[in-house]
């Protein structure tokens, strides 16, 4: 798997820390790829995400 594939693995696990989490949002935001936006549209989206995220 690839690095977008790891970090969108690790955004969108609720088990993983929320610290993990919210830095794998922020290395997704460095990507131009339809899977990073869509995983961080999808936590942004979510009303029961983490706010921290």
């Amino acid at each position: 798997m690839d690095r977008i594939g790891l970090l969108v693995e690790i955004l969108i696990d609720i088990n993983a820390r929320v610290d993990e989490r919210d830095d794998a949002a922020m290395y997704l935001g460095e990507y131009d790829d339809d899977r990073a936006l869509n995983a961080l549209l999808s936590i942004v989206l979510d009303p029961n995400a983490e706010p921290f995220i």
